[in-house]
């Protein structure tokens, strides 16, 4: 299975930015999964925000992303490492937008010497997966970060599921960090 992680750090190294395309990988995971519709974007996109949250970090890092909703995913469990080992799963739920309130835990193992595990949690308001991790960024972690994703469906099935995060490194002048807040969505 193909996946695209690119990786680039601005000189002198003040800004990061990763794009992830998982898309053959989410097509791939769905089918043998058997899941469709908004379970397969849910799915899919939960798996994204897992590789890009890890992609962050030093590898022999470990990432485990929980998403606890009131929407048509109830819970969604990620392991994901900077290597680009992903591996998770996805509980259906009763709603009727894919997330619905509730709550994001991100737990991160540094698997070096005097290195504690850390756990950052979030409030998952709204139905904006991605917003939700660029407040986790701002909030929890304190680093200037954007994150953007974008899954699309074609037939019910993941047709295009990539997305990107710019962070500011230190050293970065005021400017490079505004400019990175101003990002939205869109951009």
């Amino acid at each position: 299975l193909s996946s695209r992680r690119n990786r680039y750090i601005g000189n002198p190294n003040q800004i990061r930015l990763v794009h992830i395309d998982l898309t053959d990988l989410a097509k791939k995971l769905c089918e043998v999964h058997k899941l469709t519709g908004l379970v397969a974007a849910g799915y899919s996109e939960a798996l994204l925000a897992a590789s890009l949250l890890s992609s962050c970090f030093k590898v022999g890092s470990r990432l485990n992303l929980t998403i606890k909703s009131g929407g048509i995913i109830s819970q969604a469990v990620f392991d994901a490492r900077p290597e680009g080992e992903v591996r998770g799963f996805v509980v259906k739920g009763q709603g009727t937008v894919l997330w619905l309130g509730g709550y994001i835990s991100i737990l991160l193992a540094q698997e070096f010497e005097g290195h504690r595990p850390y756990t950052g949690v979030v409030e998952l308001s709204g139905y904006d997966l991605d917003e939700a991790l660029n407040s986790y960024w701002k909030k929890s972690a304190q680093v200037t970060s954007k994150m953007g994703m974008l899954v699309k469906l074609e037939n019910k099935n993941p047709a295009l599921v990539c997305g990107t995060i710019v962070q500011v490194l230190g050293g970065a002048s005021a400017a490079e960090n505004e400019m990175v807040e101003g990002l939205s969505q869109e951009d």
